[in-house]
């Protein structure tokens, strides 16, 4: 019996987990494909001939997108389903990338840019619900920590790789960089234990998005 509550014990308070491990290793590499776009996606505009201004209404269309997206998101995380949410929403990034090489024209651009903010701010959404699933009660505030140093990593290692790939090879392998990365990424959580949501049987009152949302 001691044996079974030292087991027990250890369970509830292990924190490096595979399902840790693979959240917060896709998070690592989710922003860092993100923040290697931030600092390229102006250079591309510039060189398909857009000028200061194309550039800001890509960023402001890109950030937008990304803020209105994720209370839907998080809806549809809390009501509907978990692993949907990130599964559709990063292989719409995957698909997207490839597509601003395709569709070289700065309108497209500024489309893709808003199509783009939307699915990436969801996948963001998406991880840090789960990560907040799997993390032991007892050390929830150091799991967090972890997981956010992620978020740290990424605007260090994304932007350097980002400008790094861009002076030496230019567009194209950055935007297949992220696309590849996007589906590594996949494919690793697909080995992540997601959580199931149970069918309410009453709905909450006073969504502002409820209407909104209706998958």
């Amino acid at each position: 019996m001691r044996r079974d509550r030292e087991a027990q014990r250890r369970a509830e308070t292990k924190l490096w987990s595979r399902n840790f491990i693979i959240i917060a290793l896709s998070n690592l590499v989710v922003l860092c494909g993100g923040n290697m776009l931030v600092t390229t996606f102006p250079f591309y505009v510039v060189k398909l001939g857009g000028d200061n201004v194309t550039v800001g209404i890509a960023a402001a269309v890109f950030s937008v997108c990304a803020f209105v997206s994720r209370p839907a998101a998080g809806w549809i995380l809390d009501n509907k389903t978990r692993r949907t949410v990130l599964f559709v929403c990063m292989t719409a990034v995957m698909i997207i990338c490839p597509l601003y090489l395709v569709l070289p024209y700065i309108g497209c651009l500024i489309v893709l840019r808003a199509m783009h903010g939307m699915f990436w701010a969801s996948t963001g959404s998406g991880l840090n619900t789960n990560v907040t699933d799997i993390l032991p009660k007892l050390r929830f505030g150091e799991g967090m920590a972890w997981f956010g140093l992620t978020n740290s990593m990424a605007m260090i290692i994304g932007p350097a790789t980002g400008l790094m790939i861009w002076e030496k090879w230019g567009a194209v392998p950055v935007f297949l960089t992220v696309s590849v990365t996007t589906l590594i990424t996949m494919l690793l959580l697909t080995r992540f234990d997601f959580k199931t949501i149970p069918k309410r049987k009453f709905q909450i009152e006073g969504s502002p998005i409820k209407w909104a949302v209706n998958l």
